[in-house]
């Protein structure tokens, strides 16, 4: 059903709202934008907007922005990926071989190859972008193959990560992840520290380490009931990521990347420490240049947003 005129209006033309509701029976109007700081402004420039003379208390959420789950060109991390007989999961970003320097598709096994279908994947594979699931297909969504990846081990073995890397044979953006621009390098995991990532399911979300020393049990490797350990892994405080976000890179407030995503429960998300993959696939995360002005990564909850803009 189109939305009034007036809030069609205000959609097009304000380029940091994302989206707009049609008006509920509770008389409010939630406003999607792009930012935290989009978020304030539109609580203190329209509380409310009067439509057909009754009054609509705005909420503004901070979705970030919204893309097609579609081809996209030039790669960029945060994109949906896949081995060509998955579903799908995330393109964490483009690495470098440590030796050859050779640009890589970094992201889980379990994504780049066929795992979850109860064998791992063979080298050459095809990597599609988008996932299958999001239409992928062979040969035209081909962005290269499967390179190399570390094997999932079952009990009474354990594991230190869930990776692997693919060619790269379209355009890429090195360094750069989708929602959070370029990152620099790579850092060391604290607990306490505040972490991002953008993913093909959820987009940009946001959390803190609660833990960076866990050994966990992981279920659906090779069938729904086989589990595999996992040592010294980092957890985060909150769902970070769901189904689809596998691959998600982990960056913290100094845009450096401390992890690699690819578990989760339905009260926390969990990664491989970035070092690990690193040293695992032998590839290099190098520090880049970061653009002056770059805005710097927030996301805070509504509820914040307002206490904030009362406390004033």
């Amino acid at each position: 059903m189109p939305i009034p005129k007036e809030l069609r209006k205000k959609l097009e033309e304000d380029p940091s709202i994302t989206g707009i509701s049609d008006p509920v029976e509770e008389r409010k109007i939630r406003i999607y934008v792009e930012s935290e700081e989009d978020a304030k402004r539109v609580l203190m420039e329209m509380p409310e907007i009067k439509i057909a003379g009754v009054s609509y208390k705005v909420e503004p959420i901070v979705s970030g922005r919204f893309y097609a789950l579609s081809r996209v060109r030039p790669l960029v991390g945060g994109i949906s990926v896949g081995n060509y007989r998955i579903t799908a999961g995330t393109l964490g970003m483009i690495v470098r071989d440590k030796k050859t320097k050779q640009p890589l598709i970094l992201s889980n096994n379990h994504v780049l190859t066929q795992i979850m279908l109860g064998v791992e994947g063979e080298i050459g594979d095809y990597i599609v972008q988008p996932g299958p699931i999001d239409g992928g297909n062979v040969p035209e969504d081909v962005v290269g193959k499967l390179l190399r990846f570390v094997s999932i081990k079952l009990p009474p073995e354990t594991n230190l990560v869930d990776a692997a890397v693919a060619s790269v044979e379209v355009d890429f953006k090195e360094l750069e992840i989708r929602g959070i621009g370029r990152v620099n390098g790579m850092g060391v995991a604290k607990e306490g520290d505040k972490v991002y990532k953008f993913g093909r399911t959820t987009g940009l979300t946001s959390s803190t380490i609660m833990d960076t020393t866990a050994t966990i049990k992981v279920y659906g490797y090779y069938s729904p009931d086989t589990y595999a350990i996992f040592e010294d892994q980092i957890i985060s405080s909150t769902p970070l990521m769901l189904g689809g976000d596998s691959g998600s890179i982990w960056v913290n407030e100094r845009r450096e990347v401390v992890g690699l995503g690819f578990a989760g429960s339905d009260r926390f998300s969990c990664a491989n420490k970035i070092q690990h993959v690193a040293e695992l696939l032998d590839i290099e995360i190098p520090k880049g240049a970061i653009v002056m002005g770059e805005p710097i990564l927030a996301i805070t909850a509504l509820s914040s947003i307002i206490s904030t803009l009362i406390s004033k």
